[in-house]
């Protein structure tokens, strides 16, 4: 029987993880990056962020979090030992479970097809992040 056990996490290893998943994403998002980009797809005026999204921000850090602590249940359940092995396993996760949702909300909302390639490509990025960090602690 699958069990999940929350005292095998390395809850240090999991804040280190997000916040480096944090901070590349504050760099993919920049305007010299992928910011303009995505303010492009997402059919807005780059003035309209304006307003500092502080409460938005926290909330996506506590969804990384999260994020990080299903991942490292999901190396502890497998008995994960190896870089790589995390680097693969959260490359699944990435595109065949995160991408491939998300590509069905973007076709049903009639969201450009760049935006989903952004936004997906980000969150590979953090899974790929995530795994290396939480595997360099085991």
């Amino acid at each position: 029987m699958l069990k999940f056990d929350f005292s095998q996490i390395n809850y240090l290893a999991v804040l280190v993880a997000s916040v480096a998943a944090f901070v590349a994403g504050f760099i993919y998002y920049m305007p010299g990056v992928m910011g303009n980009l995505w303010v492009k797809a997402l059919g807005k005026d780059p003035h309209e962020f304006t307003n500092s999204p502080m409460l938005s921000m926290l909330l996506n850090f506590l969804l990384t979090i999260i994020t990080a602590i299903a991942l490292d249940l999901i190396f502890i359940s497998m008995g994960t030992q190896t870089i790589a092995d995390g680097l693969v396993i959260s490359a699944v996760i990435g595109v065949f479970i995160m991408a491939a949702n998300m590509l069905g909300d973007y076709l049903f909302s009639n969201a450009k097809f760049s935006l989903f390639l952004i936004q997906g490509t980000y969150r590979l990025i953090t899974m790929l992040i995530l795994a290396a960090v939480l595997m360099m602690w085991r």
